[in-house]
């Protein structure tokens, strides 16, 4: 007995610090960490119990019956309810996130039924001596004394059969506890059966608590705690191995769409069992790819790249799979998916790159309602390496100052000269190659650089105007996104060019489109009515395009109103659009606005625009953009 107690206090200390390392405020609601703290509570009491249980033994004579028989209980009750809330937590680790959990509900059944036949006898015991009994001044083991260990053998050949009807989602982590628990128990109840003397249900209890704290208490550098794929660094480390072993990588990455609705329908809960299931498919589905976990929403896989065929293959059957339902607590859900993949040479393979060019399928295909996917092949790589090409073009043009302005004069019809032009931006790379603004403007955006291209914009415009003070125009007009009007600095900006130009900022319009006012009305309102005040003024840009709200025009600071292109189009189809065009025209006008056709190319175009009422007009018929030098020869020819 001397040496039970020390066995049992020393794994007593084990608990303790156990306990220690296991305490989180954090996680105390959890069912996870309830149950786990449930196990180490009962186990500290088995401990207990027993070593008070020893230490009687070893001088019966000096105390009561009925104190032998009370803790002897008491001890028996402890690891009964030990052992079984352990089989209990170990079968909801098992099966926490299956969609099915019959084996778990029947496990619970099978359990609560073994404890409460067991509490049952214990009671009984104190009568019957069916468990033990204290006669002629000794301890004496009864006839079910070992009975508890049969119910643990039980329960471990419960989880063996759970388990292998389940393996095919089992996560590794369970897998490892599936490995541990059963043989150590049966080694246990084996050592304990041939030294009866030595009691062992303590430590036993002890052991699988160890094993239990290193599978799923600890935290699991490398891993993500739900899922239990490896996570976003393992990612990158395990792609620098196949750099070094010279093999071509094949990588995949799973964007799950808009899956914000899992949650809203389901609750995290259910959230979390989709996404649980998904890593099991993924995981599963080829033994030669390492699956992880890189966002939220992102799954990415990694494989030795063997040829395009079976790569488009692996593919496909994750579309195929994602084409089907998946059960959510017993409902059927489709789970949309974006799927691109990608083969890296060994000797070119970066990381970074690589999850970058992904990215930039994604993003290219993030409209795609349907489960969809794409394989970065040459074309797709030609696509990237421009866009990075522009891209470090328009930093260079950001930095050097060397972004070119462009103006198209706009014609005034009253006074038959033209009196504005708008400001257009041009970008010409190292090489002298023309890039678009229409390829430029979006990857400016994108990399949020608007902001400091505007600023350029508007000290060049500046400058412009100071520089030719007996030009003709009136007024130059610039244009600003939605990322630019929303900067909090802008109007500091403006303040600045302000001081800086002084008057010459009263000649400075600002044209946005109604997109750019519906994103933030207020705050878009706000900086307009402070700008206005510093002198400049704004126009309405692309009028027509959306759904133009006439009330909040009237509110905001708006001199002119520009018709888009492809209303002006429809001025020549029939009387009908030229009547409501007129219509417009005249609503406008009383409503103290200007009006700029835009887009016009023919002289039938021109007269019919005069005909309805606009106050200018902009467009090829009468100028392209066009540089600095060719502005100012332009404006010399037309000055009558």
């Amino acid at each position: 007995m001397d040496i039970s107690i020390k066995l049992e206090a020393i794994f007593l200390i084990i608990i303790v610090i156990i306990g220690l390392f296991h305490y989180d405020k954090n996680s105390k609601f959890t069912k996870r960490y309830q149950l786990f703290n449930g196990c180490l509570l009962l186990t500290a009491a088995t401990l207990i119990s027993d070593i008070f249980s020893c230490m009687l033994i070893a001088d019966v004579a000096s105390y009561p019956v009925w104190l032998h028989m009370l803790t002897h209980s008491l001890y028996f009750a402890c690891i009964n309810s030990c052992l079984s809330l352990t089989a209990a937590y170990v079968f909801y680790l098992l099966f926490e996130y299956m969609s099915y959990r019959k084996c778990y509900k029947i496990a619970k059944t099978i359990i609560f039924s073994l404890w409460s036949i067991l509490m049952a006898l214990i009671l009984v015991n104190l009568w019957i001596g069916c468990y033990f009994y204290i006669s002629n001044g000794s301890y004496c083991r009864g006839p079910l004394n070992k009975l508890g260990f049969l119910v643990m053998l039980i329960e471990v050949g419960m989880l063996c059969m759970c388990y292998l009807r389940n393996r095919k989602v089992v996560t590794p982590y369970a897998l490892q506890m599936v490995r541990s628990i059963p043989p150590l128990t049966v080694l246990m109840t084996f050592i304990q059966v041939l030294f009866p003397e030595v009691v062992l249900t303590g430590v036993i209890a002890v052991c699988v608590n160890l094993i239990l704290f290193a599978c799923f208490q600890s935290n699991r550098i490398g891993r993500d705690s739900l899922t239990e794929l490896q996570n976003r660094s393992r990612f990158f480390e395990h792609l620098k191995n196949y750099q070094k072993r010279g093999t071509n990588v094949h990588v995949l990455l799973v964007h799950l769409k808009d899956y914000s609705q899992v949650n809203k329908h389901f609750g995290m809960k259910g959230g979390d069992a989709l996404l649980f299931n998904i890593a099991r498919f993924l995981d599963n589905l080829n033994p030669e790819y390492r699956v992880y976990r890189y966002g939220n929403t992102h799954f990415t896989m990694l494989g030795d790249f063997s040829t395009e065929k079976k790569a488009k293959a692996l593919a496909n059957q994750i579309i195929r799979r994602f084409d089907e339902s998946w059960d959510i607590h017993g409902t059927e859900w489709y789970q949309k998916i974006q799927l691109v993949h990608m083969e890296m040479e060994s000797a070119a393979i970066d990381e970074n790159k690589g999850v970058d060019q992904l990215s930039f399928l994604l993003a290219k295909e993030k409209d795609c309602k349907e489960n969809t996917k794409l394989f970065f092949d040459k074309s797709e790589k030609a696509s990237y390496e421009r866009k990075n090409y522009v891209l470090a073009e328009v930093r260079k043009a950001i930095e050097k100052e060397t972004f070119e302005l462009y103006f198209q004069p706009i014609y005034s019809c009253k006074e038959g000269k033209f009196l504005s032009a708008e400001v257009l931006l041009r970008l010409f790379a190292e090489d002298g190659s023309f890039i678009s603004p229409g390829e430029f403007i979006p990857i400016a955006e994108e990399y949020n650089l608007n902001d400091e291209i505007t600023w350029l914009v508007l000290q060049k415009s500046m400058k412009f105007l100071a520089k030719y003070p007996e030009l003709p125009l009136e007024t130059i007009s610039v244009n600003m996104s939605v990322q630019q009007m929303n900067d909090e600095y802008l109007k500091d900006k403006v303040a600045i060019a302000q001081k800086k130009f002084g008057e010459l900022l009263y000649k400075l319009r600002i044209e946005i489109t109604e997109s750019v006012i519906t994103q933030n009305p207020e705050v878009v309102g706000n900086i307009m009515r402070h700008i206005t005040q510093e002198g400049a003024g704004f126009y309405l840009d692309d009028f027509g395009v959306g759904f133009s709200n006439f009330a909040r025009m009237l509110e905001l600071p708006f001199q002119v109103i520009k018709l888009d292109r492809s209303m002006m189009l429809r001025i020549e189809k029939t009387q009908r659009d030229y009547n409501i065009l007129k219509s417009l025209v005249a609503m406008l006008h009383n409503a103290g606005f200007l009006v700029v056709a835009e887009g016009l190319e023919t002289e039938n175009q021109v007269q019919k625009a005069m005909e309805i009422g606009v106050d200018r007009i902009q467009g090829f018929y009468y100028a392209k953009p066009m540089c600095e030098k060719d502005l100012l020869k332009f404006l010399d020819e037309n000055a009558n």
